[in-house]
């Protein structure tokens, strides 16, 4: 018993925290490269008179924390930051035919336009405000206005279109015009209903794609920016060998 007792005496005590610290590093660094460094750094400099449970729980606490970077994952990044919050803007592009290159073609068309023009904030992210009836752009797919946000026009002194609802669809009347002047865009979108759909027949479809077409036999649906009531569609159809703008959107 005198032996344990001069064995666990404070000098021993200090040695054989300095044993357990020792062990518990082995066993981490067998775990995580990354903590090696960190971990012996701590044991060296560590005070034989401060308790060694405290070094104990240091321990286990580095070797929590590390869990997330090992694995790649990250907690703490912030979400991409976007014009939702602060309002978004539109424009038109300059007149063309009813074969973009279908929706990706007029979203790159849309990008490059907004650089021309120097567009608000990241100008890579404008895409193209219309529907395809191929199923490539609608409001459940590749949808392009934010809901409950405010959209303004750069044709119009930046003034205020409208605030999209839930469903990130524009007001059934405007606050303001697209634009102080007549024009038509291709839109290929439907609101006679409450939900804007794609109109069936009137995206300029070839061989199964929409918007791709140069076809005076194939037909486009419109939009008139400055006729109240049939800004998004609703002013008729083009022939696809008809030039007309469409519109872009900041995102």
């Amino acid at each position: 018993m005198n032996c344990i007792r001069n064995f666990l005496s404070r000098s021993n005590r200090g040695f054989l925290a300095r044993f357990v610290s020792a062990t518990l590093v082995v066993i981490f660094s067998l775990t995580s490269c990354t903590l090696w460094p960190i971990l012996t750094t701590v044991v060296v400099s560590k005070p034989e008179s401060e308790n060694s449970s405290s070094l104990f729980l240091l321990l286990l606490a580095q070797g929590s924390s590390s869990s997330d970077s090992t694995n790649g994952t990250s907690t703490s990044s912030p979400g991409q930051v976007t014009c939702a919050a602060t309002g978004c803007s539109l424009f038109l592009t300059p007149v063309s035919n009813g074969n973009f290159g279908g929706v990706s073609g007029a979203d790159t068309s849309c990008a490059a336009q907004a650089a021309v023009i120097g567009a608000p904030g990241n100008t890579t992210g404008y895409k193209a405000f219309l529907m395809a009836e191929d199923g490539t752009r609608s409001l459940t797919t590749s949808w392009v206005l934010y809901p409950n946000a405010n959209y303004y026009s750069i044709e119009n002194s930046n003034l205020l279109i409208s605030t999209t609802d839930a469903n990130g669809q524009f007001a059934a009347t405007l606050t303001n015009e697209i634009t102080p002047s007549a024009g038509l865009a291709y839109t290929g979108i439907d609101t006679s209903g409450v939900t804007w759909i794609p109109r069936t027949g009137q995206s300029c479809v070839n061989a199964g794609a929409s918007w791709t077409s140069t076809s005076a036999g194939v037909t486009g649906w419109v939009a008139n920016p400055n006729s109240p009531g049939i800004e998004i569609g609703g002013a008729g159809t083009l022939t696809c060998a008809t030039a007309a703008s469409i519109y872009c959107v900041q995102r």
